[in-house]
């Protein structure tokens, strides 16, 4: 575990982060009941919120919060009315001082930006703390390296447009 944690020092934002291609988000100007599979289906807490585009985040919104609202009636109300702020992180950040900011700022999801701005992923406090102990895998998780999917996922759009990746 000590030599775990001097990893912290070698590891950045974009080692550890969910890659933009593969987080999960809702447009902010849809409606809860618009929104409702998919709130339904995603197997995460929290929910990237996004205007126009996934470089337009709005906030991120909590699955409980969004489910409640559904169960009171709220189904006309928009998802962005729900969203609570966001911090974000540059891509670059040691994973050190992302724990740190992680926990000054008592978040456990950032938005990870890239060298433009736009954004990169999402990296949250359990992908920091596996660093430390090791994969944390729940019942609801369908899956463990999301960033793995990211990389198929990548490999199967390159075949399909001819392309090889480098």
């Amino acid at each position: 575990m000590i030599a775990r944690v001097f990893q912290l020092n070698d590891l950045t934002a974009a080692d550890l982060m969910t890659p933009r291609t593969i987080v999960t988000h809702l447009p902010g100007h849809l409606t809860l009941a618009a929104a409702r599979p998919q709130i339904i289906a995603s197997q995460h807490s929290r929910i990237l919120v996004i205007g126009d585009s996934i470089d337009q985040v709005l906030g991120i919104a909590l699955k409980t919060e969004l489910l409640t609202a559904m169960l009171v009636g709220k189904d006309n109300q928009a998802i962005a009315s729900l969203a609570r702020p966001v911090r974000y992180a540059p891509e670059t950040v040691r994973a050190d001082k992302l724990l740190k900011m992680i926990q000054d700022n008592r978040e456990h999801l950032m938005v990870v930006l890239d060298e433009y701005g736009g954004v990169a992923g999402v990296v949250t406090l359990e992908d920091v703390l596996e660093v430390l102990i090791g994969e944390i895998v729940d019942e609801t998780d369908r899956s463990t390296d999301l960033q793995e999917i990211a990389r198929l996922k990548r490999e199967r759009l390159l075949q399909t447009r001819g392309l090889r990746s480098s």
